[in-house]
């Protein structure tokens, strides 16, 4: 079966789709429509195709491909929705259905016209589903839920804690954990202005501000401005083993997102059990339980994201280490990266072979 990928870029949940296609033995084409792409770092197996000069029909007829799955659903849903190829599975990235179609009228109208052309949309949690049904053009029984899920050498990591637990003043510390890039839809400066509220009500604590991005400089000057150089940890942008020894290391996970559909990273510091204080947004209101796995704050909220790092590391350590043992229930029970894709390339062998794509429930169980 020879599939056509549809993406801006190569970015890690591409890599992680390429690859599954090519462990279930299709023949994946990736055709990138908007960022340049190294040859080297597309994975072994995979005919890649950018579509900067040809047309995106003509490419996916003269690569013959038997099925199409393209994302996200305003940009490059609709230029493969516009090129014709059936079947056709939608994947929303979060931000387009939950954000940009709210924002801007003509991604709204573009989703609209995708949606209604394409066979099934892929949907990583509830609030991108409902998103989809609120524009018009699908019916509930063409919208999947997949969540992404994580592969089980990160639901079972069992490595080194990463090194900055043993930093001078650190032993002992309450550390708090952010990995999300420092741009500015994930909100850094309110996990930094929240962190630095809390510290100055207890010094003990600490925080790992991983990534980079955008906002680097005045996130850097600021950590300088704030005198919090001694209590911030800024490694840049962690390799996979290393993020997942950060979350060994740390004690508690934050996020302030604006916007999310289910975030990999949340899932991640729930299979390794800590406790989260993320943004309250319908996203993440499917993971955290508050007072049962972790806290919400309303985004934007500096003084409230202060006081819920401060609750969570004033809880006993055996309250701590439940709402660690709850989140990694709910990512065993729906987040299983295995299952649930084996069960999405199932639906793709029988859209591409004439059985009608779309299930009218979600691949894994809710609880």
């Amino acid at each position: 079966m020879r599939l056509a990928y549809v993406s801006s870029g190569l970015g890690p949940h591409d890599l992680r789709f390429l690859s599954l296609f090519l462990s279930a033995g299709f023949e994946p084409v990736f055709v990138s429509t908007r960022d340049a792409v190294a040859a080297g770092d597309v994975p072994p197996g995979v005919r890649h195709i950018a579509a900067d000069a040809v047309p995106l029909d003509e490419i996916l007829r003269h690569a013959a491909v038997d099925a199409v799955v393209a994302g996200p659903v305003p940009t490059n849903g609709l230029l493969a929705a516009r090129a014709g190829v059936r079947p056709l599975f939608l994947l929303s990235w979060g931000f387009d259905l939950l954000r940009d179609v709210r924002i801007d009228a003509a991604a709204a109208q573009a989703a609209c016209e995708a949606l209604r052309a394409a066979d099934a949309l892929v949907c990583d949690c509830d609030a991108v589903r409902d998103a989809a049904l609120a524009l018009g053009g699908i019916a509930a029984d063409r919208c999947i839920g997949l969540p992404w899920g994580l592969e089980a050498s990160l639901r079972d990591w069992a490595g080194r804690p990463a090194p900055f637990r043993a930093q001078p003043g650190w032993q002992d510390g309450f550390i708090v954990l952010c990995v999300r890039a420092w741009e500015s839809i994930y909100r850094p400066d309110t996990v930094l202005d929240g962190f630095a509220r809390a510290h100055a009500a207890n010094p003990d604590l600490r925080l790992v501000l991983a990534g980079d991005g955008a906002m680097a400089p005045q996130l850097r000057a600021r950590i300088q401005s704030l005198g919090l150089a001694r209590a911030v940890h800024c490694p840049g942008r962690l390799s996979r083993h290393a993020l997942m020894a950060a979350y060994a290391a740390a004690d508690a996970y934050v996020s302030a997102s604006e916007v999310d559909g289910t975030s990999v990273s949340l899932l991640e510091a729930m299979a390794s059990r800590r406790a989260v204080v993320v943004s309250d947004i319908p996203g993440n209101r499917e993971w955290v339980e508050p007072g049962r796995n972790g806290l919400l704050f309303p985004v934007g909220d500096a003084a409230l994201l202060a006081q819920a790092l401060l609750d969570v590391a004033a809880l006993p350590d055996a309250v701590r280490s439940g709402w660690g043992e709850q989140g990694r229930a709910q990512v065993l029970l729906r987040a299983d990266w295995e299952r649930n894709a084996a069960a999405f390339t199932e639906l793709l062998r029988r859209a591409a072979g004439g059985t009608r794509a779309g299930t009218g429930r979600t691949i894994s169980p809710r609880s």
